[in-house]
């Protein structure tokens, strides 16, 4: 329901923020502001009905990925997918976790798919580079995530804010609070 969303604004448009589309996949967006990189990508989780489909789609991510970041001087990175890494993903995520080391840049994946909350620092051994996985939507607060220009020891790779209002139903952001302690093998 978000294609073209950045064209909502009618005469507002999001022009200061370089809202761009991968051409071969319109879902693919990114937005850059203030050396911050925005990536929103086509990442799903569930059953593989078609291996070869998949495997486009990585392919795509990956080029969407690189010619994003090579496009702009960054400072800061925000990935946005909805699946929560499992094995069947490693033909993205593998190369992705490579490339994000090399940028040497905090690096945020910000991800639904499993619905409760989890934060994942040194994701996929990567140093510079944090999962957060957000709850359920209709029933979690909002997410809000802030990129700093001051390095503060105190937030996400120095540089990421991430707040959202507690609940009574378990603190943290959503009903579960906590870190993901989770492997390659239980990423879901």
């Amino acid at each position: 329901y978000f294609g073209r969303f950045e064209e909502l604004w009618g005469e507002k448009k999001l022009n200061h923020l370089d809202v761009r589309r991968q051409p071969s996949r319109n879902e693919n967006f990114s937005m850059y502001k203030d050396g911050v990189l925005f990536l929103g990508m086509n990442i799903v989780n569930g059953l593989v009905h078609d291996a070869i489909e998949w495997m486009e789609r990585f392919e795509d991510n990956f080029e969407w990925f690189l010619e994003s970041v090579n496009r702009y001087n960054i400072r800061a990175l925000v990935i946005f997918g909805h699946a929560n890494p499992r094995s069947v993903h490693s033909g993205f995520f593998t190369p992705l976790a490579t490339e994000i080391e090399n940028l040497a840049i905090p690096t945020l994946y910000m991800c639904g798919d499993s619905h409760f909350w989890g934060v994942r620092e040194k994701f996929m051994g990567v140093d510079n580079w944090t999962k957060v996985r957000v709850d359920m939507g209709r029933y979690a607060p909002p997410v809000k995530v802030t990129v700093v220009e001051e390095e503060d020891d105190d937030l996400i790779l120095g540089v990421f804010k991430v707040e959202c209002e507690s609940r009574d139903t378990g603190g943290g952001c959503g009903g579960g609070a906590g870190y993901d302690s989770d492997s390659w093998e239980q990423l879901c």
